[in-house]
């Protein structure tokens, strides 16, 4: 590698466009986690290369082929990394730049570990309502999780200031309602529906996003909607009826309400430290809650070992570390790589209420399901283009 030096190209994920300017020598700001590299024979003009994808056998780099798609002639060939960040690339070694790469295969699997324990949560919390009221629950679960992020990252909560303050607790309420309506919704619906269910706010958020703006939404966007709503009709409405489930119905306002914290969060906190804004989304969930849950469910509170259980799986895995892993994890992979794997939470949440509830769907349920997740894909992997 040492006859190559490196150009970096950005891979504009917000966009869903590469960057068309190359920044040759050092390029040390490349906040997502993902670029494309042009390795230039030194002494070569990049306008003297005719590059064209190929095959990733065209070149390989280390002991295995790490190349998505490459471009290669006798001056310069360009590969589609999906692991680089912040890094010096001056000179760039076999070594470094399959590292880079296992992160990225890292973070992915880390982040899908974290679909797999959001997907666990929908029929332990279901369990755990058994015992204890629904306000009650999220009310010790997020103030409980405020506690263990203030543990873990106590210096960048130090960087809160008013304007954090105000503008957490204005998408916080947003993160409240969704959660309201998700955990008193399981009171009437399988864990199963609500895991799909929820799942269709990746779906909501273009609709929103076009129905803000006021413009006509992509074709995409809207066969996605209306794979969506066609699964939803097959999931939540028995076989010669047309009335959804009452469960159901407050599910879907779940996938609303996150839908519009989606939205808040990509408009809003990029201002703020991404540690703080979220501690100050978390603490007003927990107090609103818990001051909710005090007059509405005074002495509903039995703490079983399904409420124990539920409490302490939720508050330190699904919320406190699952953002941290989140947070460390995203530089390492892109958006849209990150969306696709958390797609898989509505499938664990359907394999986790079999295997500990006992759920089983009916043919008519398991392909509305199959539907919601083609709609989420189909939000993720088209519409964003």
């Amino acid at each position: 590698m040492g006859d190559y030096q490196v150009s970096v190209q950005p891979y504009r994920e917000v966009a869903g466009l590469y960057g068309n300017n190359l920044a040759s020598g050092d390029y040390r700001n490349l906040h997502w986690g993902a670029a494309e590299l042009l390795f230039l024979k030194r002494n070569s003009d990049v306008r003297g290369c005719s590059c064209r994808w190929i095959s990733s056998a065209g070149r390989t780099l280390g002991p295995t082929s790490v190349c998505i798609g490459a471009a290669l002639t006798s001056h310069c060939f360009r590969v589609l990394l999906p692991g680089l960040y912040s890094a010096n690339l001056k000179e760039l070694g076999d070594e470094d730049l399959l590292k880079r790469l296992d992160k990225g295969l890292q973070a992915d699997l880390g982040m899908l570990m974290v679909a797999l324990v959001w997907g666990a949560t929908f029929v332990i919390t279901k369990q755990a309502l058994l015992d204890i009221g629904p306000f009650m629950f999220l009310g010790i679960r997020f103030l409980l999780a405020f506690l263990v992020l203030v543990l873990l990252s106590f210096g960048h909560l130090r960087k809160i200031n008013k304007q954090t303050v105000l503008t957490g607790i204005f998408i916080g309420f947003f993160l409240f309602v969704g959660y309201i309506f998700q955990t008193v919704g399981l009171q009437y619906t399988t864990s199963s529906n609500a895991g799909f269910i929820t799942g269709l706010s990746v779906v909501l958020v273009p609709l929103l996003y076009h129905l803000l703006e006021r413009s006509v939404p992509h074709w995409s966007t809207l066969l996605s909607a209306a794979t969506a709503a066609l699964g939803l009709f097959l999931m939540s409405v028995p076989a010669g009826s047309f009335r959804p489930g009452y469960g159901d119905l407050l599910v879907l306002g779940c996938a609303v309400g996150f839908a519009v914290h989606i939205i808040l969060v990509d408009r809003y906190s990029h201002n703020f430290g991404a540690t703080a804004i979220t501690a100050v989304q978390i603490f007003t969930v927990g107090i609103l809650c818990l001051a909710i849950g005090l007059v509405v469910e005074p002495g509903r509170i039995v703490l079983t070992v399904p409420v124990i259980k539920a409490i302490l799986i939720t508050s330190i895995f699904a919320t406190s570390l699952a953002f941290l892993i989140q947070n460390a994890m995203q530089k390492y992979s892109t958006p849209t790589r990150f969306a696709v794997v958390l797609a898989m939470e509505p499938v664990f949440a359907g394999v986790a209420g079999y295997w500990w509830a006992g759920e089983v769907l009916s043919s008519r349920a398991y392909l509305g399901a199959l539907l919601i997740l083609l709609a989420m894909l189909i939000a993720i992997l088209i519409a964003r283009k």
